[in-house]
């Protein structure tokens, strides 16, 4: 049997006086080519040097590659290669909002742009002094983390 989970995304969007195009909420989760069965067992079991189980992959609002050969041996589950990438559209000049969430497992994700610095504007819907990150942490539990990206 297999059990097939469904997340939803909700915006509550408020007034801005800023030109900022909003993406929209964007869910980080992370990927077990595992069943939940097998790693509750890896988890609970009697060795205590064993505090989680990694994940082999991490989605960003359910995509990413990912190398089947890379499976477990005897892991039965299904396996698409390359099934690929989340994709957005970014505009040159303008600011954008993205609302991150961390909607995985693991207690901690990491973000970040390649090549562009994030200025951080709201932490768990609370307005914040912006400030710059090369990357973000989202812990587990936290409302959306919006920051902007400036393409220049």
């Amino acid at each position: 049997m297999m059990l097939v989970s469904k997340t939803c995304k909700i915006t509550i969007y408020s007034k801005s006086t800023d030109l900022i195009e909003d993406l929209g909420p964007f869910l980080l989760t992370d990927y077990y080519h595992r069943n939940h069965t097998d790693i509750n067992t890896a988890i609970f079991n009697s060795d205590f040097n064993i505090v989680a189980v990694p994940a082999v992959n991490t989605l960003i609002n359910g995509r990413n590659n990912f190398n089947c050969s890379l499976k477990a041996a005897g892991d039965n589950t299904p396996c698409i290669s390359n099934a690929g990438l989340a994709k957005f559209k970014f505009k040159q000049g303008k600011k954008h909002r993205l609302r991150l969430i961390n909607a995985g497992a693991s207690a901690l994700q990491t973000f970040s742009v390649d090549g562009h610095n994030l200025t951080v504007i709201a932490n768990d819907f609370v307005p914040v002094v912006p400030y710059q990150a090369q990357c973000k942490f989202l812990g587990r539990w936290i409302n959306p983390l919006i920051m902007l990206v400036i393409l220049g």
